[in-house]
């Protein structure tokens, strides 16, 4: 796979990796659910799941759920 110079990631990038919760709550954002879905799953407040989620925006470097969808697919963490 050539490397994409205008990704701000890449799935060679080990540096990249997200922690525990992070990855949780990324995977449930892939699933479509929103902050205050995430927040009553995961018995936390929105804000806690506001603050994770441009987190992981600002780790990744990425301003879509649908980068972080294709990002997740990417590593193997989420199937097509």
């Amino acid at each position: 796979m050539a490397a994409n110079p205008r990704a701000k990631y890449s799935s060679n990038d080990r540096c990249v990796q997200l922690k525990p919760r992070q990855l949780e709550i990324a995977l449930l954002m892939a699933d479509g659910l929103s902050s205050r879905d995430i927040a009553d799953r995961l018995h936390l407040s929105p804000q806690t799941v506001d603050f994770h989620r441009r987190e992981i925006r600002d780790r990744l470097g990425i301003k879509s759920t649908a980068l972080l969808v294709r990002w997740l697919i990417r590593e193997g963490l989420l199937e097509p």
